[in-house]
Formats: C-alpha cells, structure tokens, sequence
C-alpha cells in the first residue's frame, strides 16, 4: 500500500494499492495519530465498486497481510511496536463496523481488541 499526503493536512492521507510499481486508485483514508501512535483506514468511497473493499476485514495477522498495511509506517512517522490500528468497514448486514488492532510485539501480528468492536446500524446506506 502506498500513502500520499492530503494538501494542507498534516496527518491526512490517501492509501493506494501499488501493483508492479505503479501507484492505484484510493481505497482508504489514513488519519494518523502521531502523539497516540495511532492509524485510522476509513473507506476513501461508499461506491457500489468498493462494496467488497468496505466488507474485507483485515485480520493482520499474516506477516504479508501486516506488510501490506504497515510497510511505509517509518516514512508516517509510526512506530510499529506501539501501534494501534482503527478499521472502519461495513459488515455483511450492512451495519458499520469499528475495529481496534493491537500489535503484540511478542507474537508479531495484531490482535482484535473485542472491547472496542462495535456495529453501528446503517439503514441509510444501501451497499446491496
């Protein structure tokens, strides 16, 4: 994944897939918390086309899963060690999703934090 800056944000970007070294559309915004060590991906569009990206839940629990996320953290000013990781996606039965990944240094991937999983019903939103 690649990460561009917003103009006149600070801690605002734009994350990309990069296939064959080419830089594609957005998928994500990042909000990086730098003081808190914290990265929040938060769907770049509602499109019907990004339907399957908003119900992809990450696991980051594979090394090359935690890479494709991770891997320019140094260039953001994120220290992986401490990091804590917010995914906002849509489930399913179309109720927003927040969840909070943990690094655990230790085993070296992310644990789900259940305390912090939460559903938020959106009857508004039709990804159908």
């Amino acid at each position: 994944m690649s990460y561009s800056p917003v103009i006149d944000y600070d801690n605002l970007y734009t994350a990309s897939e990069k296939k064959n070294e080419e830089i594609g559309t957005p998928i994500f915004y990042v909000y990086i918390e730098r003081g808190r060590n914290r990265v929040h991906y938060l769907p770049f569009t509602f499109l019907e086309h990004q339907k399957e990206k908003l119900r992809t839940l990450p696991t980051l629990r594979s090394q090359i899963e935690i890479d494709y996320y991770t891997r320019q953290f140094p260039l953001l000013d994120v220290k992986l060690i401490e990091t804590m990781i917010f995914y906002y996606g849509v489930k399913q039965d179309n109720t927003a999703i927040i969840i909070r990944y943990e690094y655990d240094n230790q085993k070296k991937f992310y644990s789900i934090n259940q305390k912090m999983m939460k559903s938020i019903s959106m009857t508004r939103l039709k990804l159908n």
